[in-house]
């Protein structure tokens, strides 16, 4: 049987030859640690993503309303203000014709008053 010195030189030289190994799984240890709070701050971050996108989401329905408000805006008054505008540039363009008309049958007048003040001095000279 094996005395209790052999059983200590056995305990020594297994703790010797344990000793990398041990300080193997303290490097792995400290590697899974630092994995842990690696895997930590990357669910941190996933979960600030996670809120930044649904921000986004909830600024493009805003977005999408705003663009749906000015689409019934664009369809319903500035259609009808322009409608409005070519009324009244037809109505000016009425105008104008008229005006020009005014002024031909003016010139016409003229014309027509010029021939009867002659007419009326050929008449008064044959009188006198």
């Amino acid at each position: 049987m094996l005395e209790k010195q052999d059983l200590e030189l056995i305990a020594g030289v297994m703790t010797k030859a344990l000793e990398p190994v041990i300080e193997r799984l303290d490097r792995v240890e400290t590697g899974m640690a630092n994995l842990g709070t690696a895997v930590e701050r990357l669910e941190a971050r996933g979960s600030s993503l996670e809120a930044r996108v649904t921000e986004l989401e909830a600024r493009m329905g805003t977005m999408e309303q705003d663009v749906r408000g000015l689409r019934f805006l664009m369809e319903s008054d500035v259609r009808c203000d322009i409608r409005t505008i070519a009324e009244g540039h037809l109505d000016l363009s009425r105008k104008l014709d008229e005006a020009i008309l005014t002024k031909d049958e003016r010139e016409l007048i003229f014309l027509r008053l010029s021939v009867l003040e002659n007419d009326v001095r050929i008449l008064k000279e044959q009188r006198a």
